[in-house]
């Protein structure tokens, strides 16, 4: 049997339909502004969280990459500093310790100097060579010398270039003449040997051509050449006799050679027939020749190695200078270093 609803339950019906239209509304409302919530939860900064994800991680690296960076520059620069300061500090000791040995070498060069002009004997002279190892100083790269005093020491251009050129001259002068001193003194030896054989040739003439005179004449008083002979013979005595510990080469000269030479010129002038006369003036001429070359020899050396003494100390001066100079030069703060 059916049954017709009134109006009254199609009005509930009605009613009922908004109700659950109403909860269905505001139930989407609820989960649109929760979505739109949870957006804007996700921003950092304005920025989106997953973006914010991605860029934290990156930025840290990238950080940690320069504050690594950094760290180790600045661990090299100090270590260049170090590096500089350490060839400074050598280099100015080394012109400390150099400094006896360059005065005791001028002292052994003066001392034979002037032996050489005092000498009165055809025989070398000694002369005591110091080892002043300034060779060791130029196997210092000049790359490492420039960087340490001029590109990295503070003061001007000038003045810092000028202390390293004479620096870099003194030492190349002094590993030179480690090497000339004792080319020069051989040089001396050799010519002096070669001098004193001459001389013990010469005097070996001089005697053969005495005896041979002897031999010759004897005791011919007769003979024309007689007082000649005998004028010979009482030079050669008073020679010996007022030597009794050996004549020096000085001695020689003038107590035997010269004599000798005015008895054969007056001997020529009076008699030029003689024929011994113009024999013994060539005999002693010959050792007179070789006097004065040693007297030429010696003082062209003594004036050679007084040359030595003066150049020696002026240079060693000037590095002094170039040490204080050195010494009182600060390197530059570790982060100018270049």
């Amino acid at each position: 049997m059916q049954q017709t609803l009134s109006s009254s339950d199609t009005s509930s019906i009605d009613n009922s339909r908004k109700l659950i239209k109403e909860i269905t509304t505001l139930t989407e409302t609820h989960i649109t502004n929760c979505q739109e919530y949870e957006k804007v939860d996700k921003l950092f900064l304005n920025i989106p969280l997953e973006l914010v994800n991605i860029l934290i991680p990156v930025l840290i690296t990238i950080l940690l990459f320069f504050i690594g960076f950094f760290i180790n520059w600045v661990i090299t620069k100090k270590a260049r500093k170090r590096e500089l300061e350490s060839i400074k500090t050598t280099v100015t000791n080394w012109i400390d310790l150099i400094e006896k040995p360059i005065q005791n070498q001028v002292l052994y060069c003066k001392t034979f100097a002037d032996n050489l002009k005092g000498s009165t004997e055809l025989q070398p002279e000694s002369l005591s060579l110091n080892q002043l190892h300034a060779s060791k100083l130029k196997e210092l790269n000049l790359k490492e010398l420039i960087e340490t005093f001029i590109t990295n020491t503070k003061g001007t251009e000038p003045q810092k270039s000028k202390n390293l050129f004479n620096l870099i001259s003194q030492i190349e002068y002094f590993s030179n003449v480690e090497l000339m001193l004792p080319d020069a003194y051989k040089t001396y030896q050799e010519h002096t040997f070669v001098l004193m054989e001459n001389w013990n040739k010469s005097i070996k003439e001089l005697d053969e051509f005495k005896s041979s005179m002897v031999q010759q004449i004897g005791i011919k008083k007769t003979h024309p050449s007689y007082p000649f002979l005998v004028n010979m013979h009482n030079i050669f005595n008073s020679w010996v006799r007022n030597n009794p510990n050996g004549p020096s080469l000085n001695d020689t000269k003038s107590q035997l050679l010269e004599p000798l030479i005015k008895l054969a010129d007056s001997t020529i002038i009076k008699n030029s027939s003689d024929p011994f006369a113009p024999i013994l003036f060539t005999k002693v001429q010959d050792l007179i020749i070789v006097f004065n070359r040693k007297e030429s020899h010696f003082a062209g050396n003594a004036k050679n190695f007084e040359a030595y003494v003066s150049n020696m100390n002026l240079a060693h001066e000037t590095l002094k200078k170039t040490s204080n100079k050195f010494k009182e030069a600060k390197i530059l703060y570790f982060w100018r270093i270049k």
